[in-house]
């Protein structure tokens, strides 16, 4: 798992924020737009929290991120309180159920791939 950590972290989020709002700006607008039932969501392997930042913005009531390393709370896009800390290399249980669950970029991280 250490091996993972060097792959990502504070540095690759702070590179990939701006397009990744971009990206997180017209895929979840015109999903939202399409099913507007969505009022939770979960991204496993969050990061700094882009793409449930805009969620918020498009609505959502809930977001939760679940990510393995710790950001610096100035950092994150959403509240630090609304991240929980995983293992990615092992099965996630969450206490509730979600209406949408995004994983992006996330395979790269285990370090069993």
């Amino acid at each position: 798992m250490e091996a993972s950590r060097e792959r990502c972290g504070p540095k690759l989020d702070e590179m990939q924020s701006g397009g990744s709002r971009r990206s997180a700006e017209i895929v979840l607008g015109l999903l939202f737009k399409d099913f507007d039932h969505i009022r939770s969501v979960v991204d496993v392997g969050c990061g700094v929290g882009t793409w449930l930042a805009v969620c918020r913005q498009l609505g959502c009531g809930v977001v939760i991120g679940a990510d393995w390393h710790a950001m610096d709370a100035t950092e994150l896009h959403i509240d630090a309180r609304d991240i929980v800390g995983v293992n990615l290399e092992q099965k996630i249980k969450l206490a509730r159920r979600f209406d949408l669950c995004l994983s992006l970029e996330v395979a790269e991280r285990p370090a069993t791939v």
